[in-house]
């Protein structure tokens, strides 16, 4: 093995000939079945990883005897092959794995104690997240190291407890592995998880690894997110007061009233880096989670169609169409924030929530799912249709652009009527949703279309008149 490894970091080694000769042995890895040597293709190929994961590596390759772990050091060798290997694209485990699926605290838990705390309050401020990039270059760390999404990742934490034992369980390759950490935070929940006896360097370094850094970081750059609390950072491009024009207004979105948004004037405020975005939020992870109750039964009557000059419109606006009710403008928010959570009613029928906003995507918080959700009027409000949950649902733009115009109030009032299916859909621990599923054939194509619909919102829907006015 030393000669083995010596030969790969030889300048007219491996990292030399190897991507020329693919099919040629040379990297060292251990399975369930010993040593071998394998070529790069086969490391590329197969599951082949670099061993920078810890402990759940021995116990991988003790489950799934078709993975190949790389050793890359040796006692006798003072350096370690694993980046000239990362450098060929062999794959790192630490990266493969990504983040548990669920991390839990065992025995006596206690609360962080205050300088815990503070750091992490610190650290999660606005004007530490807009300077954090020019902190850590302070520190000759490359910012390409930065996890997407880092600052909204930060603000996920809310609260940090202690327990005797953390166990977190991870999800590779089909297998579920669950093993004692030292520290863990899971995705859709907002406590971060420290081993009893860590103290509060210990937290910086776990927030560092898991929400801040990608997998490739080494643990030297993890120590930046520590050290970059103590730089001052003056700058006049950063720490400007925030455009108090800028609006985070939840007023949307059906198709017909879409928001006016301003954006910052760039002559007025001066230029600068824009680190922290128009509209910087912290996710709220409850509103992940649908808490459906009675829609607001107040009047749906219509109001009044304005008088329109002609010309004074684009194509397709009508006065009607362009004034939203109160009402409608309820129940919009209604349906999306505690009745569907901004999901689309088609699409709950055919996936699950994990899978339609995947931890990680740029839809994973409701906040943002909102923005691609729309709420859509089977009864056309240019015909005529109704203003209210009774003749509103929630679309994906996928779904709204190929199917709103076929759908019809009648059709979707009539299959509630006489063929709802129960369903229930699970939404992460604790939470479910009961409702039904509606099946109906559009008459134009023939094709089938399935809604869900939670029993609110079809409780209200058939309370209503099934034709305008």
């Amino acid at each position: 093995l030393s000669r083995v490894l010596r030969h790969i970091l030889h300048a007219s080694g491996p990292m030399h000939w190897s991507r020329h000769f693919t099919e040629t042995p040379f990297i060292p890895v251990k399975g369930r079945n010993g040593f071998e040597l394998v070529s790069l293709r086969t490391a590329q190929r197969k599951p082949v990883f670099l061993s920078d994961a810890g402990d759940i590596g021995e116990t991988i390759l003790q489950r799934d005897g078709t993975v190949l772990l790389v050793i890359h050091q040796v006692k006798e060798v003072p350096a370690p092959v694993s980046e000239r290997l990362r450098e060929l694209e062999v794959r790192s485990l630490r990266e493969a794995i990504k983040e548990p699926v669920s991390v839990e605290g065992i025995g006596h838990i206690i609360t962080a104690d205050k300088q815990a705390l503070s750091g992490l309050h610190e650290i999660q401020s606005a004007q530490f997240r807009r300077t954090f990039r020019k902190r850590i270059n302070e520190l000759d760390i490359d910012s390409e190291l930065l996890r997407q999404g880092w600052r909204e990742r930060l603000g996920r934490v809310r609260k940090v407890l202690f327990a005797e034992v953390v166990k977190a369980r991870y999800r590779f390759r089909g297998r579920f592995y669950e093993l004692e950490v030292d520290a863990g935070f899971a995705p859709g929940t907002d406590t971060f998880w420290l081993k009893q006896g860590l103290g509060a360097r210990w937290l910086y370094e776990a927030v560092a690894r898991q929400l801040v850094f990608k997998p490739t970081a080494r643990r030297i750059d993890l120590f930046a997110l520590e050290h970059a609390l103590q730089l001052e950072i003056a700058d006049p491009s950063f720490g400007r007061p925030a455009n108090p024009k800028a609006s985070a207004s939840d007023d949307d979105n059906t198709v017909e009233h879409p928001d006016e948004l301003e954006y910052d004037n760039d002559e007025e405020h001066g230029l600068g880096e824009a680190e922290g975005g128009h509209s910087p939020f912290t996710p709220d992870p409850q509103r992940n989670k649908p808490k459906p109750g009675p829609i607001s039964n107040e009047s749906a009557e219509r109001p009044r169609r304005p008088i329109v000059q002609p010309g004074s419109h684009g194509p397709g606006e009508t006065g009607a169409s362009r004034q939203t009710p109160d009402l409608e403008k309820r129940h919009i928010e209604e349906l999306k924030r505690e009745q569907y959570a901004s999901h689309c009613q088609m699409c709950l029928c055919e996936r699950s929530p994990q899978e339609l906003a995947p931890t990680g995507s740029y839809i994973e918080w409701e906040e943002m799912r909102r923005k691609v959700v729309e709420a859509h009027h089977p009864d056309l409000v240019s015909a005529g249709g109704e203003r209210h949950a009774g003749n509103l649902i929630l679309l994906c733009k996928l779904h709204h652009d190929n199917y709103g115009r076929q759908l019809t109030r009648a059709g979707v009032t009539a299959a509630l009527r006489d063929s709802p299916k129960r369903m229930s859909i699970r939404f992460g621990e604790g939470t479910q949703l009961n409702g039904c599923q509606v099946e109906f054939t559009i008459s134009g194509t023939g094709e089938t279309v399935k809604l869900f619909f939670t029993d609110h919102h079809a409780e209200y829907w058939l309370a209503q008149k099934t034709t305008p006015d």
